[in-house]
């Protein structure tokens, strides 16, 4: 749920899609709710993943690494499905991101 509070380090998020032929999607996680990866402006990390979600356990969801583990505070997420076409490296005009969700490391 949004803005929920997990204790651990390495939590997990899921979603869903109600369009079953999709299963690859780009996920971002960050403390920087707009997700900025301009090196020279960026406030924050932004860890970007590309995940079957019909391989993950459970289906569509991702888990931080034990290695990657998070440090205590706030962290926005947001997901969008990757198709053929990106997949191809084409442009991903679009595909749009789900609005960011948050959740809090205690």
């Amino acid at each position: 749920p949004l803005g929920a509070t997990v204790s651990s380090l390495a939590p997990s998020v899921r979603w869903s899609d109600s369009n079953a032929f999709i299963f690859y999607y780009e996920l971002q996680l960050s403390k920087d709710r707009t997700f900025n990866v301009d090196p020279s402006t960026a406030t924050a990390s932004v860890y970007m993943n590309l995940i079957h979600g019909g391989q993950a356990t459970p289906p569509n969801s991702w888990t931080v690494p034990d290695a990657n583990a998070l440090a205590k505070g706030t962290y926005f997420w947001r997901i969008r499905q990757r198709t053929q076409a990106t997949q191809a490296g084409q442009s991903e005009t679009g595909i749009a991101w789900t609005p960011a969700q948050s959740f809090v490391v205690q």
